[in-house]
């Protein structure tokens, strides 16, 4: 029966004015018994997502059941499943044999009641891929656990290099190795080896080797790099080399011839070896390359200079060179030390004497002092005049020292000047001279008496 409305009503027993009230309610007769209530059905388990293999055969997947809802519950699995797999409602279960790919797509596992007025449902959602081959149990990746060197050979050398071996990875491990190699050289990717003779130079290249597993869903890889060099010539690579030859430190004298320096020779190489030397030398100074050789005379001062001295071999595509390194200063040339030449001392007055010499290519090398050879001071170019104010003191020198002697009523004070010449390692010569200055006297001359 449809649902009908109903209408309850009760009524007092007042004869003069009866009075009522109602309730209304329906009531709806369904096709068997109603549940005291509305039981909604619900999943308390998860489907977890599902990968599998193509012409693999999988084992059977039956998904959960559900509890509570009104009635019979069913189940319902969408979109279709991939080709070649089932779903059996009335068993909850998907079996088969999935036939072709099919990327992750998700799915929706309905359970439904049978409340004829009222059906409640509830959903699980999960994926379903199929892979071109059967998925590994884990994914294991291949690495190398050793490096390659980088190689360096000559042109015509013999070489059998065998690279490493990896571990891990899922199934077989395969090898390559890119670019392709030098000219002559071959890679055994089977024995994992480089052999061979390469026939011409190569620049510098790097390589890259490469192990592959086998896993059909997704193939895993490492990688090392290093790089390969085919020298000039030789069978070895050979480099120059000074060997255990060195190049001391050297100082020169400015205005100085040096001695012919014959710079060590190297050894090795590729080819012919040719010589550098930089900086530039001091002024007055050359570098013979093809002879090895430092020859001239250097005219003026430098400061300590480091050298690089450096042999080049002449491999066209990678060439080697060796060094050497020193230091070359130029110092000012030091005179030799001498008397001064024509030393002339003029008396003045009593306070004063003019000194001059001849030697004029020590005429700001000479130094004075009237102490008794102490308390040396430079002079300037000669001639110049010395002066002592009063018996102990200068103006312009140090304290001059006197004897004083009284000869037939006179006094003389003898004034010793020492004068050296001097270079910068403090080596010198003295010279001594002695000065008469007499008293002022008036002789025998008189005055009269005046009045």
């Amino acid at each position: 029966m449809s649902s009908t409305p109903y209408t309850y009503t009760v009524t007092d027993s007042d004869a003069v004015d009866p009075d009522s009230d109602t309730l209304t309610f329906t009531i709806t007769v369904t096709g068997g018994p109603t549940p005291p209530g509305d039981l909604v059905p619900e999943f308390s388990e998860t489907v977890s997502d599902q990968t599998y293999g193509v012409d693999q055969t999988i084992t059977a997947l039956e998904l959960p059941s559900a509890t509570g809802g009104d009635g019979a519950l069913t189940y319902s699995l969408s979109p279709a499943l991939p080709a070649g797999l089932t779903f059996n409602a009335s068993t909850r279960t998907i079996t088969g044999t999935p036939t072709s790919a099919m990327s992750s797509t998700p799915y929706t596992y309905t359970v439904t009641d049978s409340d004829a007025v009222d059906p409640d449902s509830d959903t699980l959602t999960f994926t379903i891929t199929v892979t071109g081959g059967p998925p590994p149990p884990t994914d294991l990746v291949p690495e190398f656990s050793e490096t390659v060197p980088n190689q360096t050979y000559g042109v015509n050398g013999s070489v059998s290099l065998q690279l490493p071996s990896a571990t891990g990875g899922d199934g077989a491990l395969t090898y390559s190795l890119s670019p392709g190699l030098p000219a002559g050289l071959t890679f055994s990717a089977s024995t994992r080896t480089i052999s061979g003779a390469p026939t011409v130079a190569t620049p510098t290249t790097t390589y890259t080797y490469t192990v592959t597993d086998s896993d059909a869903v997704d193939p895993d890889s490492d990688t090392l790099t290093f790089t390969i060099t085919v020298t000039g010539g030789g069978t070895t690579g050979s480099v120059p080399d000074f060997g255990t030859d060195t190049v001391p430190d050297l100082t020169y004298d400015t205005d100085e011839e040096i001695a012919d320096l014959l710079l060590p020779s190297a050894t090795g190489g590729d080819g012919t070896l040719t010589y550098s030397l930089s900086p530039a030398l001091p002024a007055g100074l050359t570098f013979n390359a093809s002879a090895r050789t430092i020859t001239g005379t250097q005219t003026a001062v430098s400061a300590a200079t480091t050298y690089t001295y450096t042999v080049t071999d002449s491999n066209a595509v990678n060439p080697s060179s060796a060094t050497l390194a020193f230091d070359i200063t130029v110092v000012e040339t030091l005179p030799t030390p001498g008397r001064p030449s024509g030393l002339t001392l003029t008396k003045l007055s009593n306070e004063a004497v003019a000194i001059d010499w001849d030697d004029a290519a020590y005429a700001a090398g000479y130094e004075l002092s009237v102490t008794n050879g102490t308390n040396w001071t430079l002079l300037p170019a000669a001639p110049f005049t010395l002066t002592c104010s009063g018996l102990d003191t200068s103006a312009t020198y140090p304290v001059c020292i006197s004897s004083m002697a009284t000869v037939g009523g006179l006094t003389h004070r003898s004034y010793y000047i020492f004068i050296r010449s001097r270079n910068t390692t403090g080596d010198s010569i003295d010279a001594s001279v002695t000065v008469d200055f007499t008293a002022p006297d008036f002789g025998e001359a008189t005055l009269e008496d005046q009045s």
